[in-house]
């Protein structure tokens, strides 16, 4: 049996599963070649990530707003002893660095200073007198997720309960993403299980010692980002990104405030499965991942919205590709610029062989952080916009299980507060049985009214394109179009 034929033979989730490895593989052979991720010495100093230096930057500019302020909303109903749960998250802090690491102005230079012990700061609001009405441990949940961090006094982390009831709370994770990204909830879950279980069973920690810590990626990272690699990698987006529109001019319901705004909301909308199937059949043919194909169905979806036929998007990856980094609290997310190329009025299947090649070159460099994109490319700044995209477009997998807590019922809760740090953000998260999709949004330039349009004339984009793959970008964006300029 040939390797075509045992390709076409996986499941869809196994195949693309592959093909993210095989991406990732060929972008990191020459990435790690000679620079390999090392634990620091004793006494050599902590250094941040670009990442996390871009982070700092922003958080100055926004004077310590919550934009970057991450949460993670469980509901515990049963008997919670909370002088366990906190001696887990303060377990939690010691064994993660990012955790306890602050991030000092030294003229105007973010410079980071490690706390050799430090506890997560804990906080309670207690409801009960208003009979913990979901709007009342909404307004508690906002005031606390809300509520800035001070990076060069405050750690990273800190917890919110809410008390609703004698055995019901609900308790804020709140992290700032200078040291976490998505994939650390499902670390922290994870730890948290583990702790409050032994700790409240009288058993010390179970968890092993970590290999390697997160200023150890950040200085593989400054290792890596020098000589040679450096213009080679500089060279690449130069000439990935020359000559296309830095700014997507979409249809905006409010006139674009003089500086970024960070308000959000966000819709959800569920894709039928069969028109998922037939997205992923789509990629099986023409060897794309799902997101490959939803790459495209976006450029589509975009072009409809502005006419706009070369532009580019933001997407976040991840940098863990080791083994001992799996199990790190840290902030490994990257975004890559992804260009569509959309002119000819091409065929849908032509859009996703373009966003195939696109993508594969792309993630050949995507660990080249995207601060130095910006660097390199120089657009021209402005105060209202992100420069580069203004559009992110994420793909995600399931969200992590919550913890399993003894003698308590823990689960998610959405307390319905966003934050939008771009003016659109279209996400896809891709369930064993079903492709769910979202639009994040900026209350400040659009109503949820039109939002709520927008999302189902991108379910509509996604079932014409898969019903005939053949049919042309003009076709496709009609209805899109016809919608933006009304009756």
């Amino acid at each position: 049996m040939s390797p075509d034929d045992r390709f076409a033979q996986l499941s869809p989730e196994k195949r693309a599963l592959l093909e993210k490895q095989l991406l990732a593989r060929r972008a990191g052979a020459k990435a790690m070649e000679g620079t390999g991720l090392r634990r620091r010495r004793p006494g050599e100093p902590l250094v941040l990530s670009v990442a996390q230096q871009q982070l700092w930057f922003l958080s100055q500019w926004q004077r310590g707003g919550e934009a970057y302020n991450a949460s993670l909303n469980l509901r515990l109903q049963g008997r919670l002893d909370e002088k366990v749960l906190l001696r887990a998250f303060g377990t939690i802090v010691q064994r993660h660095e990012t955790l306890r690491t602050l991030v000092e102005d030294h003229g105007g230079v973010p410079v980071a200073r490690l706390l050799e012990h430090a506890q997560p700061s804990f906080a309670e609001v207690d409801v009960q007198e208003g009979g913990g009405s979901d709007k009342a441990v909404a307004a508690a949940a906002e005031g606390l997720v809300a509520k800035p961090f001070d990076l060069a006094r405050d750690l990273p982390l800190r917890i919110g309960l809410i008390r609703i009831g004698p055995e019901e709370r609900v308790i804020c994770i709140i992290v700032h993403h200078i040291a976490c990204d998505g994939l650390s909830r499902g670390v922290l879950f994870d730890e948290l299980t583990a702790l409050y279980s032994a700790y409240l069973e009288g058993r010390p920690s179970p968890l092993p010692e970590l290999p390697v810590q997160y200023g150890d990626y950040a200085e593989w990272q400054q290792r890596w980002l020098s000589g040679e690699n450096l213009r080679k990698e500089l060279d690449f987006w130069r000439a990935e990104l020359a000559g296309t529109d830095l700014l997507l001019d979409l249809p905006l319901d409010h006139p674009r405030p003089d500086v970024l705004t960070f308000d959000g909301r966000r819709v959800d909308f569920a894709v039928p499965l069969q028109v998922s199937e037939a997205l992923k059949g789509l990629g099986r043919q023409e060897r794309a991942t799902i997101f490959m194909v939803i790459h495209a169905a976006a450029g589509c979806f975009l072009y409809g919205l502005t006419g706009q036929e070369d532009f580019l998007v933001g997407s976040p990856v991840s940098d863990r590709r080791w083994p001992e980094t799996e199990k790190l609290i840290g902030f490994f997310i990257n975004t890559v610029v992804l260009r569509l190329r959309l002119s000819g009025d091409p065929s849908f299947r032509e859009v996703v062989r373009r966003s195939r090649a696109t993508l594969v070159n792309c993630y050949a460099h995507q660990d080249f952080p995207f601060e130095r994109v910006v660097q390199a490319v120089r657009p021209k700044r402005v105060s209202n916009r992100n420069p580069l995209f203004q559009v992110n477009l994420r793909m995600q997998g399931p969200s992590p299980q919550p913890p399993q807590l003894p003698g308590l019922k823990a689960s998610r809760v959405s307390l319905g507060f966003e934050s939008a740090r771009f003016d659109l953000a279209l996400g896809f998260v891709d369930e064993p049985n079903e492709l769910r999709g979202y639009i994040e949004f900026n209350t400040a330039l659009f109503d949820e009214a039109t939002i709520n349009r927008w999302s189902g004339l991108l379910v509509d984009l996604l079932g014409r394109a898969v019903a005939d793959p053949e049919q042309r970008l003009s076709g496709l964006a009609e209805p899109l179009r016809h919608a933006i300029a009304g009756p």
